[in-house]
């Protein structure tokens, strides 16, 4: 039998707690982010396939990656 799977979350960009946006771990080492994008002029320009879908990351969240 599979392990349920556990979030943690690493670290949020709201001023008034712990909610969206964030970023979780996942037990089974994977991460949940970011907000599904729905911009059609966005969508349009990328291969998606059918058991994808596509979320943004706001740059608050990652820091890291505004330093590389």
């Amino acid at each position: 039998m599979d392990e349920p799977v556990k979030l943690t979350m690493l670290r949020h960009d709201s001023p008034t707690g712990p909610t969206c946006p964030a970023i979780y771990a996942e037990s089974s080492r994977r991460y949940v982010v970011g907000k599904k994008v729905t911009k059609p002029e966005l969508l349009s320009q990328m291969a998606i396939g059918d058991d994808e879908t596509v979320v943004e990351i706001p740059a608050s969240l990652l820091p890291e990656a505004e330093e590389a």
